[in-house]
């Protein structure tokens, strides 16, 4: 145990992370996760500063020990640095919410600062270390960003109007899954690595896996803590975006089942039966049911276009028809209710109107019977007379 410690130690430098560790704890105090009172915008824009020049000599240093490749310390050394930049520049020291709460405006601009720098950290990387990110991949880890640091800046600015403040916390939290859907249509697997001439594979595959996970880990973390600062209570609704998102992951996965990729969109649906009427705009007719039973129908439709299984095409109606009648269970009842008996006042009542109903029924059979005749079809006899 002990010799295994000791070629750790000679392998991997802890200081690096030590440092992270550090600076990590140093911005969690500054930019006021222990008081809940508003830092001053002063002090929050020097420590930002601060934390640029950081990540900009971790960028350096690792693009430094990244050409040195025929030393393996080095290239975990690089390899780490980079993945620590990544973490940095996707502002998991939650800088974005002390900017905000310190002054609205001033937080927007400071944001939008913060994005550019972001994109332009990351672009340099990507282009260092030559990883193979086709054009729509950084396309979608560049939206990534801009949902990362701008979500916060529409949640701060409906804070002001507490009654829409909960359906944007669940709008955002429909946001980060549909950002998990993308993500399963555009990107390849961060596993599978094509050789680059710039860098080392150990160095290339550590730093693309971090920029595949870290920026959604990112988003999720801001998500949790924006219900947390704003007094939104989690509901389990919440997680239906998720369920549907992993949902798609599983049917684009060969190896899964399609019982355990359709079993997640009826969570969904059940996770949604019962919300918070905050989380809901009855003016918009939005909800987190009816998202979730418009996500569950189209997760059914693309489920039967992979695997041709009929007995999808039932599920996905039963959850487009329930979106279409109402946005909450009381509704979709009334709905119902409602479209029942207009469909009971229209049938026959009396013996006049049931003897026009048979006699249109006639018309109607006549014609379908003709469709069926009509059809080309061969039968064996004729097969048999072709060959």
């Amino acid at each position: 145990m002990e010799g295994k410690a000791k070629h750790c130690m000679r392998t991997h430098n802890p200081l690096y992370l030590l440092s992270a560790s550090s600076m990590l704890l140093g911005c969690y105090i500054l930019n006021g996760m222990t008081d809940l009172h508003p830092q001053s915008i002063q002090r929050v824009v020097s420590v930002l500063i601060v934390l640029n020049v950081y990540e900009a000599l971790l960028i350096l240093l690792g693009s430094v020990l990244a050409k040195r490749r025929t030393l393996p310390s080095a290239m975990l050394d690089s390899r780490l640095l980079f993945i620590l930049a990544v973490v940095f520049l996707c502002d998991l020291t939650s800088f974005v919410m002390p900017c905000l709460e310190a002054d609205l405006a001033w937080g927007v601009l400071a944001n939008t600062v913060l994005l550019g720098l972001s994109i332009l950290k990351l672009t340099f990387i990507i282009r260092l270390l030559g990883l193979p990110y086709r054009g729509r991949e950084k396309s979608w880890t560049i939206l990534e960003l801009v949902a990362l640091f701008g979500v916060p800046c529409v949640l701060a600015y409906a804070k002001n109007r507490t009654d829409l403040l909960p359906a944007w916390t669940m709008a955002a939290w429909w946001t980060f899954g549909a950002i998990l859907l993308g993500k399963s249509f555009l990107f390849s697997s961060p596993g599978v690595e094509r050789a680059s001439p710039r860098a080392s594979s150990l160095v290339t595959s550590g730093v693309r896996r971090a920029i595949w996970v870290v920026p959604s880990i990112a988003i999720l973390a801001h998500i949790i803590s924006m219900n947390w600062v704003y007094h939104v209570p989690l509901h389990l609704s919440s997680a239906a975006p998720l369920f549907l998102a992993a949902s798609v992951w599983t049917l684009r996965s060969r190896s899964s089942r399609l019982a355990k990729a359709l079993a997640m969109p009826a969570g969904a649906v059940l996770v949604s039966l019962s919300f918070p009427k905050e989380f809901a705009n009855p003016a918009m007719g939005l909800s987190p049911l009816r998202l979730a039973l418009v996500g569950a129908a189209a997760v059914y439709a693309y489920a039967f276009y992979l695997r041709r299984d009929k007995r999808l095409i039932p599920l996905a109606l039963f959850c487009a028809v329930n979106a279409v009648l109402g946005y909450s269970v009381e509704t979709i009842r009334h709905t119902a209710g409602a479209v029942t008996g207009r469909v009971l006042h229209l049938m026959p009542e009396t013996e006049t109107e049931w003897g026009r109903f048979a006699v249109a029924f006639a018309f109607v059979l006549l014609g379908i019977g003709a469709l069926r005749s009509l059809q080309i079809r061969k039968g064996p006899d004729v097969a048999e007379r072709d060959a």
